[in-house]
């Protein structure tokens, strides 16, 4: 992916590179994030576009890609400022090794699986299964990690993290786990110098201010 390129050329090339990892000779990779694109993908452009849509950025504008060169993941339009920083559970590595994602392509959910079972069949996911019960500190802890840094330039901070962790209980559905997540968050952290915090349901390519814009 190149590192400038307007809105409009970013979403349709997010998108192909998703449709192209779904391919039986890459989507294993992309899984694992085995390459710097595939882990790019995953980690920030997948987030970036989450937020792009949430905020209906214009086609137009310029978009700009840190791709670690930069002190920032993007800038958008030369002026707005965006730091992405996944938020995962203790030891989440063991899923990406044997365990299994899901997101969302042209509306569809798909569910990433890896090569690797174990045990005639089990994967570690299942071994995982109460690590919701980290959720919202992982949250919170990054977002205190990043407010350590003391960003002079009052950019966005995008948190993502998987939303298989915002398990429903009864007729709720993962909105409203991930709802009392961010009024939790609200209690036990702040805005600091960000412009905004905004979380991103990997999943589901949702979008959940937790401090906007002012």
């Amino acid at each position: 992916m190149v590192d400038i390129m307007t809105v409009k050329e970013f979403k349709k090339t997010v998108m192909v590179l998703l449709c192209e990892s779904m391919s039986l000779d890459k989507l294993d990779d992309y899984c694992r994030g085995k390459t710097a694109e595939d882990k790019a993908l995953w980690e920030e452009y997948r987030p970036i576009l989450a937020v792009v849509n949430y905020k209906r950025i214009r086609d137009e504008e310029i978009i700009e890609l840190g791709k670690k060169t930069k002190t920032w993941d993007a800038m958008i339009g030369g002026r707005d400022i965006y730091e992405v920083v996944q938020a995962l559970p203790k030891n989440e590595h063991e899923l990406r090794v044997g365990g299994q994602r899901s997101f969302h392509v042209d509306g569809k959910r798909h569910t990433c699986g890896f090569r690797g079972a174990i045990d005639g069949g089990f994967i570690p996911f299942i071994f995982h299964i109460n690590d919701r019960f980290q959720f919202p500190t992982v949250i919170i802890e990054k977002i205190k990690a990043k407010h350590e840094k003391k960003y002079a330039d009052n950019r966005s901070l995008i948190v993502a993290f998987s939303g298989n962790y915002a398990i429903p209980e009864g007729i709720d559905g993962n909105d409203s786990v991930i709802s009392r997540w961010v009024d939790e968050i609200r209690r036990r952290t702040d805005r600091g110098t960000f412009r905004e915090i905004l979380l991103v349901d990997q999943e589901e390519c949702k979008v959940f201010p937790v401090f906007a814009d002012c």
